[in-house]
């Protein structure tokens, strides 16, 4: 008996120790990593292991590296030949399945090449050139070779899913006011992302060359510098390339503070000779925002090449004493759009601010551009095409403002500030209208010989809506944890191969972060989760990539289990207010395509307010991130990308702000995975055809107000999609949409105020009637939707719905219509200077609507170049509608 009573103390003993020691493990206090210095940084005993590095600056994220230069042998002393440390230290982190490489403040010499493999970031430490004064330390790389071969091996050459952060790059040679050629300074190769952020361009002969071989998703952001010959050329691009923030002009050379800047008269003469800023071939679909340009020759050229031709949109260009500001050789047929821009030139003769050149045959639509200073020209029109101008000011010249002598041309709502000639309209026009614009002193228009029927002039009318300028407002702070804590899941348990269960170690990790707050880092690897992930209040779940990224770059990957056939069970990843995830790659190996796929509850769910996801792939998710069940004031979505199935973004709740920022969503993100089970690139169709059918691409519910930049989604059944949320629907500014491959590209359903700027919807495949635009029948006079700046083609049954709501057409591209380009039925409509290219219907006008004003537009088909109204409008609303000022080209 008495051992029997024995045995049982021991047991029970037992039993609470076990309890103790996974109640200690489970609770236990934040490891002790913490920031070191460089000295110790650099000690071999650190290759490969996750720190917290002690940047000098301020950073938006908190810098995670696992691999430091000075590990390698580098010696950041300006003198010796850094070129092989540096490769050796990228290799090892693409070898370790991919990373951040940081570069301390230092001088790096280079003698050879560079080449950043898939899956790594090379990141230095940076200061903006605009807010601090050049001379301060930081990151520089000084470049030598390739000098005299501007054929030579690039400095820098970036392979799929690379990136490069934090730097200056001098050339030290290139001195005095003889300016030598050298290669390229960063190349992007063959294939899929790219980012270059932070960079500082001091003196390249040439800049960032994008092309001529094929590539996809180049992320060119915060570029400053003085490129010699050109600063940015992109060709062969075939997925949306990015070009944010970027600044070139000679003061970032001059004022840098480094040995041998030239003269600057002589300088800004060999720019202004020989130097074009950025350079266009063929880019499908190509994103500019916020560019700066200064003293170049050429401000923006847009050509065709061996490649083809392109499209692009741009926001936000400033170009400032060019000797040409725009020059339009060609584009594809579906055109180019400028908006919110200002080309300047104090040149005097042979200047001109846009140059619409005689090879130039398809579309250019310019909303809110301001041309100043003293060009010759103010824009000279020799092409064959169509260019048209909505809310511009042309503020300067010392010939004319236009000139045309070609094509086809509209002015309507502009302001014409300063005397002289307004415009000179030449004979051999197609035709040209100028409709509501002011002048001052009286209008100089001269047309001599023009037909009568190739010009009209109307500046009395003043009921059209006026053109309001478009900005994106930047979060003002972007958000990451609450302290610079790190917990490695590795050192809680994590394998990180595939095989193990990680979902224990990886929450236990979560937990201990949660008290202390920080960051929960998951080392390069695939981890299987069978259960789900909570991220606590001040925390990140964070991976290795620092920059957007493919599913197929490696890095941190997390396979994805739970929730396998029901849709509203618990997220994979629930985020608590301030909490977010960062530079993963998330997959479900069990999910389906050839057949309709599983369901499973969303990917990511934020449970309350200033929740975030970043540089997230989400590979193959039934439905991604929802940010809008639950209170969402301030969540932040920036470059999220992948092939979500059903439901790929859902923002609501909102009673603040929130950001969307370069949304990448596209099958390819599945079939170009190499995961087990995915699609290949021959037979990834049934994919398609299920997105095309089921998926809601981006969802917005009730937000008070919604800053949206630079998003894109091929196969949708909606790409753009506002509902009403609680009687209440959004209020945004949207810049740079594009819908394409999809059966809808945006439908309004919800309430709200709405100003779009640059979109572009393209419709296809397979599943109900294919429109790029809806806004149904419930959605009040109170919603007031405006396009600005618009392009559509595709295979549409019809391009437009309209049965509710108010809505403002102001300069769209109507390359494909269907059975008409515009059906109204109910709500308001204002049309105005857009150009509708085929003959079917062009405007149908039902007797429910309210209101209908179409002015200003241009038809094309010879039925209607004569015509006494020269658009196919059947009008069945009476009195309602009215309709003017329209002109017919053949």
């Amino acid at each position: 008996m008495r051992r029997w009573y024995i045995l049982m103390i021991v047991i029970a003993f037992a039993a609470v120790l076990s309890i103790v020691l996974l109640w200690t493990i489970h609770d236990r206090k934040p490891l002790p990593v913490e920031v070191l210095d460089w000295e110790e940084l650099s000690k071999p005993q650190y290759i490969g292991k996750p720190v917290v590095v002690p940047a000098r600056y301020d950073t938006t994220d908190i810098p995670i590296a696992s691999y430091v230069v000075s590990q390698f042998g580098s010696k950041g002393d300006g003198r010796t030949d850094d070129t092989a440390a540096f490769q050796a230290a990228m290799d090892k982190a693409s070898s370790d399945g991919g990373g951040v490489v940081y570069v301390p403040s230092g001088v790096y010499a280079f003698h050879g090449t560079l080449n950043i493999p898939t899956g790594v970031t090379l990141r230095g430490e940076w200061n903006n050139p605009e807010d601090s004064d050049q001379d301060e330390d930081g990151t520089l790389f000084l470049a030598y070779s390739g000098r005299g071969d501007e054929e030579g091996i690039p400095f820098i050459t970036m392979q799929p899913s690379s990136g490069l952060r934090g730097a200056k790059i001098w050339y030290p040679e290139q001195t005095g006011n003889t300016f030598v050629p050298y290669p390229w300074t960063i190349k992007q190769a063959s294939g899929m992302h790219i980012t270059v952020q932070n960079v500082t361009l001091v003196n390249p002969y040439l800049g960032i060359r994008i092309g001529p071989e094929w590539n996809e998703l180049h992320y060119i952001n915060q570029v400053y510098g003085t490129p010699l010959k050109q600063g940015i050329a992109i060709d062969f691009t075939t997925d949306i390339g990015r070009l944010e923030d970027i600044h070139f002009s000679p003061r970032y050379w001059l004022n840098s503070g480094l040995e041998g800047t030239p003269d600057k008269q002589k300088l800004d003469q060999w720019l202004w000779d020989h130097a074009e800023a950025i350079v266009m071939g063929r880019t499908d679909w190509q994103y500019s925002y916020n560019i700066s340009i200064e003293n170049y020759g050429i401000g923006l050229k847009v050509n065709s090449t061996l490649s083809g031709k392109p499209n692009a949109q741009f926001s936000g260009l400033n170009i400032r004493n060019a000797r040409e500001g725009i020059q339009l050789s060609n584009a594809n047929e579906h055109g180019v759009l400028f908006s919110n821009s200002t080309i300047h030139s104090d040149g005097g003769k042979d200047t001109v601010g846009i140059n619409i050149e005689s090879s130039f045959n398809t579309v250019a639509q310019f909303n809110q551009i301001t041309i100043n200073g003293t060009p010759d020209v103010a824009v000279k029109m020799s092409g064959t095409g169509v260019a048209t101008f909505s809310g511009g000011r042309f503020e300067g010249w010392s010939n004319k403002a236009i000139e045309q002598a070609n094509g086809t041309l509209t002015v309507e709502n502009s302001a014409f500030v300063g005397k002289g000639t307004h415009a000179l309209i030449q004979p051999s026009i197609q035709s040209s209208a100028f409709l509501g614009n002011t002048y001052e002193g009286r209008p100089v228009i001269s047309s001599l010989g023009v037909e009568a029927s190739k010009l009209l002039i109307n500046e009395e009318r003043r009921d059209l809506t006026p053109n309001k300028p478009m900005e994106h407002k930047y979060i003002g702070e972007i958000p990451k944890p609450q302290s610079n804590a790190l917990f490695n899941v590795k050192d809680y348990g994590a394998a990180g191969d595939g095989l193990q269960d990680d979902t224990e170690a990886i929450n236990t990790a979560l937990h201990a972060a949660g008290q202390d707050k920080g960051t929960v880092y998951l080392p390069a690897g695939t981890y299987k989760v069978l259960g789900e992930l909570t991220v606590p209040s001040g925390v990140e779940l964070r991976g290795t990539f620092d920059v957007p990224h493919h599913s197929q770059g490696n890095g941190s990957i997390l396979l994805a289990y739970s929730g396998k056939g029901n849709e509203s069970s618990k997220p994979f990843i629930s985020l608590k207010s301030h909490s977010g995830v960062r530079g993963v790659t998330i997959f479900y190996p069990e999910q389906r395509w050839k057949e309709d796929p599983f369901a499973y509850p969303w990917t990511i769910q934020g449970l309350g307010e200033g929740v975030w996801a970043k540089d997230v792939v989400l590979t193959n998710s039934y439905q991604g991130i929802d940010f809008g069940t639950h209170p969402s004031k301030n969540h932040y979505i920036s470059y999220v990308s992948g092939a979500p199935l059903r439901k790929g973004i859902f923002v609501g709740n909102n009673s603040g702000e929130g950001w969307i920022e370069n949304v990448q969503f596209n099958p390819h993100y599945f079939f170009r995975s190499g995961f087990a089970g995915a699609p290949t690139e021959e037979d990834w169709t049934p994919l398609w055809e299920y997105q095309i059918q089921h998926l809601d691409a981006i969802t917005f519910g009730n937000n008070q107000q919604e800053h949206v930049l630079g998003t894109f989604v091929f196969g949708s059944n909606k790409g753009l999609y506002f509902v009403s949320q609680n009687r209440k629907g959004t209020n945004a500014v949207i810049i740079g949409h594009g819908t394409d491959g999809s059966n809808k590209g945006i439908v309004v359903e919800g309430g709200g105020k709405l100003d779009f700027m640059n979109t572009q919807l393209v419709v296809m495949g397979k599943g109900g009637d294919k429109e790029h635009i809806v806004v149904a029948k419930d959605v009040g006079s109170d919603a007031d939707i405006t396009f600005h700046n618009s392009s559509v083609w595709g295979y549409a049954d019809r391009s437009i719905q309209l049965s509710g709501g108010k809505v403002t057409l102001r300069q769209t591209n109507f390359y494909s219509q269907g059975d008409a380009a515009i059906y109204a039925d109910g709500g308001e409509l204002l049309v105005t200077n857009s150009y509708f290219q085929q003959n079917s219907t062009q405007v149908k006008l039902e007797s429910g609507i309210l209101s209908a004003k179409v002015f200003g537009n241009v038809g094309k088909g010879s039925v209607w170049a004569k015509a006494e109204i020269p658009l196919n409008v059947e009008n069945h609303a009476g009195d309602k509608a009215e309709i003017g000022d329209n002109i017919g080209i053949e």
